[in-house]
């Protein structure tokens, strides 16, 4: 919230909410550390700086990066198959990727001995019952969502009583693994 207030311009210009205030703050906030942080120590080997956010849903765009799939491959977390939920051994699902920064490496270093060896895929931390569980919700919540938005394809998508309710099935799968729920769930 002061992140928010402090966008406030003078009196004489109304303030204008951005239209999603997480993802605006998360850009400024990153870009800002980049230039800060980042970009100074950029030398010969390192020429560009990439930022991909996680809020480019455009999937036909170059620049979608599968944030889920980037927990997955960077060992962070286990992905469920059926669920594609991004499940860590301690926060559980209670975890955002909000960006991916990647540098860009010239040619001249493709010096094997510098390159470090990928890392460990992150096995499922859920325990069968939980597993069972996981993929009934998920065959629930994928069901109940291709019927609600099968309706809302002929007409525009309104953030309405009846749309919000249609999350409930995936905020119940987000909720079903207990790992890490007690002390990293996310508010309300």
């Amino acid at each position: 919230l002061s992140w928010l207030l402090a966008q406030q311009q003078p009196a004489i210009v109304p303030f204008q909410v951005p239209q999603d205030p997480v993802d605006a703050y998360t850009e400024e906030t990153i870009e800002t550390l980049v230039k800060q942080y980042l970009e100074p120590i950029a030398t010969v080997s390192t020429n560009t700086i990439h930022l991909y956010w996680a809020h480019n849903a455009d999937t036909a765009s170059p620049s979608f990066v599968s944030m889920t799939r980037l927990a997955s491959v960077s060992g962070f977390s286990y992905v469920h198959p059926t669920a594609y939920l991004s499940v860590h051994p301690t926060y559980g699902t209670w975890h955002s990727f909000r960006a991916l920064i990647v540098f860009a490496m010239d040619d001249d270093d493709d010096d094997e001995a510098t390159t470090p060896p990928p890392p460990k895929k992150c096995g499922s931390p859920l325990t069968p019952e939980q597993n069972e569980r996981v993929e009934a919700l998920a065959r629930t919540a994928t069901q109940d969502h291709a019927h609600v938005f099968g309706q809302q394809q002929q007409q525009e998508i309104t953030i309405d009583e009846a749309t919000i309710a249609s999350f409930q099935p995936w905020i119940d799968l987000r909720a079903s693994v207990p790992i890490g729920s007690e002390l990293y769930q996310f508010p309300d």
